[in-house]
């Protein structure tokens, strides 16, 4: 027998904010979408939508780069 692998990007999943239950949000879209949760499925879900959920989020505003990171940025050309 052959073995099949099939990927699919699950459309309709919404903005996710800290608190929102995951699995709830993915299976209602995968519903939405008209396909089907079946034994030995394997979801692929960003962790930056998990730390999202889980409220792990940083103000880009409130960080302070280190020597380090400044001397990186410098040499790179980027924003520190």
């Amino acid at each position: 027998m052959a073995a099949e692998l099939h990927i699919f990007a699950v459309p309709g999943i919404p903005d996710i904010t800290p608190g929102a239950e995951l699995g709830a949000l993915l299976a209602e879209a995968v519903t939405r979408a008209g396909l089907a949760i079946d034994a030995g499925d394997v979801f692929v879900i960003a962790q930056k939508i998990v730390s999202k959920a889980e409220g792990a989020l940083v103000r880009l505003d409130e960080v302070v780069p280190s020597p380090l990171a400044e001397q990186w940025a410098a040499a790179h050309g980027k924003d520190s």
